[in-house]
């Protein structure tokens, strides 16, 4: 391991690891170094990692300034790579390497020797690049060359640069939930391949793609507008370092919730947004469960804050909603921003009606900036044997600026507490061959030897027999009752009772 070390003023590449494992490239310095192939760092035949360094005004001659690595399965994670010269090739060449294997790294402010040399050349290379930053470098962000068949899928990156191309294309790519946007000479030049883009931010559009035309099923659900990151708003804004500025999406980005519904979703459960930082606006509702013991009727939510609840806002809370067919009597909501004013008259009930999904206002609680929150809420109906009877949940963050849904989550309720056995009957004769049996009405359920009040309707079901070791079934059933007491006509000498109780869930 070579850890916080500074390797810096070699002419000859300033590390070159070829045919070795078990290389661990930490927390270094590779600055001010030149070479042929390389210039900082050359990677050959090796599993080494390089991890956390920092790479700067580093040159080559021939290929790559800062990176060079090639045929190998090297792990290149959370480098950043500036202020490099590339007077040849690129400053960093990954050439039948694994793209997954390079992550978190910045390539941003460096030189190039024309606006079309890159930054990043990728040739031949497997896997996916993702999470990347490309930026404010003044030659193209990154070259694609691949004629042998192999695959390039670029991911969630974020491609901008104040001079060249953002991409320019000689083999065959996909873009993904990407954003090109505020490159110099334009967004993407393609010769040689058709290429595939969707669901990705192109400054210009389909339209503004240089070279081979772009079309049909290989540009699919982009969008060409402005993807307001919160600073720069507008251009790449090239006089600054492009790491200290904010590259995160206003809220009124259309980068957000628009990415490909197909990739792994963001830490909110939505929708991936384009480019390479996300927001997690929404609540993630992690439990929607029963509440036990208890006499049913109630869900026990529970839910993570969004990235907004950061600091006591006047006026940011949670409302819980419920789907299902609204009650009579029911105030109907244009947006959530107006449940404040709806909740003033409490006698109604209040829904927002979304689409073709119906939802009605249960409780709120204030945004505090707590990590994860909770409430118990009404269930319609518990699970019975006649059903499951489950219903969709959402909670929603809402303060001045608007309205955050989470993703919904379903539940349902259970009656877990059973009624107590009736006790002490009694069987007193009112007329000939009549009686009345009574017996002690039951108002509790237990649990573990804890009492609770029965909430739910209580039933009777009467059997009788001519024996105590009767059995109970349909044979011996005679009649049910909400009350404690039933009417008895038999000319029997003598007969057996047994109460069932059971209550309405």
């Amino acid at each position: 391991m070579i850890k916080y070390a500074l390797i810096e003023r070699s002419n000859d590449t300033g590390l070159i690891i070829s045919n070795s494992n078990k290389i661990r490239i930490s927390n270094c310095y590779i600055m001010n170094n030149s070479g042929t192939m390389a210039g900082g760092i050359g990677m050959g035949d090796t599993n080494a990692i390089i991890e956390n360094c920092y790479f700067t005004n580093n040159s080559s001659s021939m290929d790559s300034a800062a990176l060079y690595a090639a045929y190998c399965t090297g792990i290149i994670r959370n480098n950043e790579i500036s202020e490099n010269q590339n007077n040849s090739l690129s400053v960093v060449h990954l050439m039948n390497y694994i793209l997954s294997n390079f992550t978190g790294n910045s390539i941003v402010r460096n030189t190039c020797l024309s606006t079309n040399q890159p930054a990043l050349f990728l040739s031949s290379c497997t896997g996916t690049l993702s999470r990347q930053i490309i930026a404010n470098n003044d030659g193209t962000g990154i070259l694609v060359e691949g004629s042998n068949g192999f695959g390039c899928p670029i991911q969630n990156c974020l491609i901008v640069n104040k001079l060249g191309w953002g991409v320019r294309n000689i083999g065959r790519v996909t873009f993904n939930s990407c954003i090109i946007w505020g490159n110099g000479q334009g967004s993407l030049t393609n010769t040689t391949y058709t290429i595939t883009i969707k669901y990705s931010d192109i400054q210009g559009g389909q339209y503004g793609i240089n070279g081979t035309f772009i079309g049909g099923s290989d540009y699919l659900n982009n969008i060409s507008g402005n993807p307001l990151f919160v600073s720069p708003t507008a251009t790449n804004n090239s006089s600054s370092n492009p790491l200290v500025v904010n590259w995160t999406l206003q809220l009124a980005s259309p980068c957000i919730v628009t990415g490909d519904p197909a990739l792994p979703k963001d830490a909110d459960a939505s929708i991936v947004d384009m480019g390479m930082y996300s927001r997690w606006l929404k609540p993630l509702l992690t439990r929607a469960a029963d509440v036990s013991p208890d006499q049913g009727h109630q869900l026990d939510l529970q839910w993570d804050r969004g990235e907004l609840d950061t600091s006591f806002q006047q006026g940011a809370f949670y409302s819980v909603w419920r789907q299902e067919v609204t009650r009579a009597n029911t105030q109907w909501l244009e947006s959530p921003l107006s449940l404040a004013s709806a909740m003033q008259n409490a006698q109604t009930a209040i829904a927002w009606r979304d689409g073709d999904r119906v939802w009605d206002y249960l409780a709120q609680v204030p945004a505090v900036n707590f990590s994860s929150y909770g409430l118990i809420v009404p269930t319609l109906q518990d699970s019975s044997a006649t059903g499951i009877h489950s219903a969709d949940y959402m909670v929603m963050y809402q303060n001045s600026q608007g309205w955050w849904p989470s993703i919904v989550k379903n539940g349902y309720s259970v009656d877990n507490i059973p009624p107590a056995q009736s006790q002490n009957l009694v069987l007193q004769p009112v007329s000939t061959n009549s009686y009345l049996l009574g017996w002690e009405e039951v108002s509790e359920g237990y649990w573990e030897g804890n009492s609770y009040p029965e909430l739910n309707q209580i039933t009777y079901k009467v059997y009788c027999g001519n024996t105590p070791e009767f059995v109970v079934s349909p044979a011996s059933f005679i009649g049910l009752t909400t009350d404690p007491q039933m009417i008895i006509n038999t000319a029997a000498s003598q007969r057996f009772f047994r109460i069932i109780v059971s209550d309405s869930e």
